[in-house]
């Protein structure tokens, strides 16, 4: 895979060589780049990309390791520089609500930003009626957010001298294939049954006056304001959220934070390449413990070593028994 570095301005200046990659797509967003010191040295503020992938981004700090005569370079990917920005409501009002296509509200957010020299949202026709942002959320998470309330997710791509944001359909293959052993695939699959299934919620107001809701885990997995679990099978967590003014935000908030902790599944695929984007829905079964899941990839680790690339596709928000 060709590594293009490009100045500040991105004017592209060649190909990196003999160069090692870290990237982790949709969680911490980053990215660590190692190559010889005695080679081309990349300045801070320089971007890069590789061509037909979404791999690409900033550099923000660099190392250099004289005794191993190497030179690191960290930094945020497109997704990174996404999620440095910060949506804010109108002034007086509670809440960002927009509606319209897809496209327009990325390239209006982008506008607001002030990132348009380097992002441009792409075509789409998909429309939202209403959409209402969370309160100071980050633009990455925010369209993220908006993207799957229209049944869709975000793509990314260098393209024109300009990172592109495009949508698609989060498409579903669970019921066409199914990764397991017998793919021949390395995987590791967790299983974590020590979460919280009762979650105190903490709201506005002082000592005895504080806002308090009580949030159980259901046994289907839902959550309800009844007990379900009991003695030693309850664990108890605390949400402390201050600024919540009614019960209705409070238990919102709680009801989010729920439904993180019931994620009880986690699955990875450790391949070349699937071609899997993110959003996409896949199935999985461990033939040893004979455990099934079904979730949607939520993070894509990328390495490159000697030229060759490796993805480490991370499923979570599983389903299954």
């Amino acid at each position: 895979m060709d590594m293009i570095y490009m100045t500040t301005g991105r004017i592209e200046l060649g190909v990196l060589a003999n160069f090692t990659l870290d990237l982790d797509v949709a969680d911490s967003m980053d990215f660590e780049i190692k190559a010889s010191a005695s080679g081309i040295v990349l300045e801070k503020g320089y971007f890069w990309y590789i061509p037909d992938t979404e791999y690409g981004g900033r550099i923000d700090d660099r190392k250099i390791d004289s005794a191993n005569n190497t030179i690191t370079y960290t930094g945020r990917t497109w997704r990174g520089i996404l999620n440095s920005y910060i949506v804010e409501p109108s002034t007086g009002e509670a809440y960002l609500v927009v509606s319209g296509s897809l496209a327009n509200i990325t390239a209006d957010r982008l506008a607001v930003a002030g990132v348009t020299a380097l992002f441009h949202a792409g075509d789409g026709e998909t429309t939202l009626d209403s959409f209402q942002f969370d309160r100071y959320t980050t633009l990455y998470k925010g369209l993220m957010k908006a993207a799957a309330a229209a049944g869709q997710s975000i793509g990314i791509s260098w393209t024109n001298g300009f990172v592109v944001i495009s949508y698609h359909t989060i498409r579903d293959f669970s019921d066409e294939l199914e990764y397991s052993q017998d793919s021949g695939m390395e995987f590791t699959l967790a299983e974590r049954s020590a979460q919280a299934n009762h979650l105190i919620c903490l709201g506005s107001g002082e000592l005895e006056e504080r806002m308090v809701v009580h949030l159980y885990r259901q046994v289907d997995g839902s959550t309800g304001a009844a007990k379900a679990f009991f003695g030693l099978d309850e664990i108890t967590e605390t949400l402390d959220y201050p600024s919540a003014e009614s019960t209705e935000e409070l238990t919102k908030s709680g009801t989010k934070r729920m439904d993180e902790l019931a994620k009880s599944k986690e699955f990875s695929i450790y391949v070349d390449d699937l071609g899997l984007l993110i959003g996409d829905i896949v199935s999985a079964r461990d033939r040893i413990t004979d455990t099934t899941m079904k979730g949607a990839v939520e993070n894509i680790i990328v390495k490159i070593r000697d030229g060759r690339a490796s993805q480490e596709y991370a499923i979570g928000g599983a389903d299954g028994t």
